[in-house]
């Protein structure tokens, strides 16, 4: 793939051995009829609409960026959000390949509702979001398709929200079980609110063809509370670490390091707010451009690979070994276990003996009492 600057107009080029043997010069333009359009797009295969005034670009070209197409801003937001929540997803196991526990595989959870995102925002565009003129099967297609792209980010960024929990509980719930387990439910509570607060009031029959008005999505109020509620659930999950480590003796670096890497989660909260901002003016003016279906979706594909990489960040043993070895050893593998391992070690003054435990203490007194006699 290549990007490709053509008399002001930016494209992204695939290479020439996937372009379509029955391929011709002819341009799908955006000032043809619906179905001449959809005959050109399903024949050619390319999701790219021009203008007669644009400069014509061979039909290979699958993602322009120019004043009439703002498609390619999609295509990168999402095949760049794909690349990293799947790199960080596969690094965080291979560090963790010797003590994989259930965070871990919660958080791969999250990374294939991450990746089920992204595949519906590549449905959407080739569609027609960021694009003028789409035929109203087109526009039913990207109404369904932006729909499902919002459902499995809301579970993208829940799920992840629950590893983090989970992982705060594997570190510190020996010392602090109540209060991990108080941030668990309270972030399952949270996710679930999210969920309710986005999904009602779609209309995936949309008329408009800008999606993010009031008459086709959630009014701009519910976007502005599920960015408040990740704020607070991001507070929630900062400061059970932020707690435990403040009075742990270990050293700076590695202290810095530990807080660094749970704080970074609330740069995902900067896209949320963007988002509900943006869609608020999407809602609120009666002028639209295509930018208007582009702003939100590239915001909200942002948060989750900001929110999925910060996650996946946090779990990779080198920042967490310092923690693991002050409360529980090097071997330290799962709060769970650590406790079992800590209440099956000898007590002091007791010594193991034919399979039952006796109080030195008492055998000395013992002795002595003898002796006296």
């Amino acid at each position: 793939m290549k990007i490709r600057v053509l008399n002001g107009v930016v494209s992204v080029r695939t290479p020439t051995s996937l372009r379509p043997h029955n391929s011709s010069p002819s341009i799908c333009s955006s000032d043809s009829s619906p179905a001449l359009f959809d005959s050109c797009h399903a024949r050619y295969g390319s999701t790219e609409i021009m203008s007669t005034e644009d400069t014509a670009l061979p039909v290979w070209y699958i993602a322009p960026i120019s004043e009439r197409d703002k498609s390619g801003y999609l295509w990168l937001a999402g095949i760049l959000s794909l690349v990293y929540v799947v790199s960080f997803t596969l690094l965080r196991l291979w560090s963790n390949r010797a003590q994989l526990v259930l965070d871990d595989w919660i958080s791969t959870l999250a990374t294939v509702f991450g990746i089920a995102q992204c595949c519906c925002l590549f449905v959407a565009v080739s569609a027609g979001i960021g694009r003028p003129a789409t035929s109203p099967a087109s526009r039913h297609r990207a109404d369904k398709a932006v729909f499902a792209t919002i459902l499995f980010f809301s579970m993208a960024h829940g799920i992840a929200k629950l590893s983090m929990a989970l992982l705060s509980r594997k570190l510190f719930g020996m010392h602090k079980e109540t209060l991990c387990n108080a941030s668990l439910g309270l972030i399952s509570v949270g996710g679930i609110a999210f969920l309710l607060l986005l999904l009602p009031g779609w209309n995936l029959s949309c008329p408009d063809t800008i999606i993010f008005t009031t008459e086709c999505t959630p009014h701009y109020g519910r976007w502005y509370a599920a960015a408040g509620l990740d704020f607070l659930t991001e507070c929630i999950l900062f400061f059970i670490p932020a707690s435990c480590l403040w009075d742990l003796r270990v050293a700076i670096p590695g202290k810095i390091g530990a807080i660094s890497a749970f704080g970074a989660r609330f740069l995902a909260i900067v896209p949320m707010f963007l988002n509900a901002w943006f869609i608020d003016q999407s809602q609120k003016n009666t002028a639209h451009d295509l930018m208007d279906n582009a702003r939100p979706l590239m915001m909200i594909h942002t948060a989750m690979a900001v929110a999925l990489v910060t996650t996946n960040t946090s779990a990779l043993s080198s920042l967490a070994r310092p923690i693991k070895a002050i409360y529980c050893g090097p071997d330290f593998n799962d709060s769970r276990l650590s406790r079992r391992r800590h209440s099956q070690m000898h007590l002091p003054g007791q010594v193991k003996h034919g399979g039952h435990r006796r109080d030195n203490t008492s055998q000395q007194n013992l002795t002595l009492e003898h002796g006296r006699l």
